[in-house]
């Protein structure tokens, strides 16, 4: 997946997964960090669900 400034994701940090914002991208690589005040999830497709919710794109099961 190729990131996009201000794109948010997921990624698993110990047992949880937890949403990022991409904050630099460029040819070579990205730079995300922690979205402050967003829970630490559990369940993979949660995490998804609400990345989806954040960068406004629409949920297909």
């Amino acid at each position: 997946m190729t990131l996009k400034k201000g794109q948010y994701h997921y990624g698993i940090k110990g047992r949880f997964y937890v949403i990022y914002q991409c904050v630099e991208a460029t040819d070579t690589g990205s730079h995300s960090v922690p979205v402050q005040g967003e829970p630490s999830y559990t369940d993979p497709q949660a995490a998804c669900r609400r990345v989806y919710q954040l960068n406004g794109w629409k949920w297909r099961n």
